[in-house]
């Protein structure tokens, strides 16, 4: 089997930009630059804002995982009723044990 080998420019990284991190590849759009204002710490109402959002947030998840556990068991009962109508039904002939 033949062995490759790539020079080491091939792997070298990009060269950085003037924000000291590598250019994106084409085709992609670079994260926006926080603005100062955007960096200053959030006042007290900002932040409880941002609590009951958050609190929003977690009281739709409970919901949605309560709703998912529901259908969980549902479907888990479903099984149990086939499974046990399966397991009640004949055997097609063939199969089983045989009497000579």
């Amino acid at each position: 089997m033949p062995v490759y080998y790539q020079s080491s420019m091939t792997h070298a990284p990009p060269p950085p930009t003037l924000a000291g991190a590598p250019p994106a590849n084409l085709g992609e759009i670079p994260p926006p630059v926080p603005t100062p204002e955007a960096q200053a710490p959030s006042t007290s109402t900002d932040g409880a804002a941002h609590i009951v959002a958050l609190k929003g947030d977690i009281t739709t998840l409970k919901g949605t995982v309560n709703q998912m556990a529901a259908n969980m068991a549902e479907l888990m009962a479903l099984l149990r009723v086939a499974n046990r109508t399966s397991s009640n039904s004949t055997q097609p002939s063939g199969y089983g044990p045989t009497v000579d």
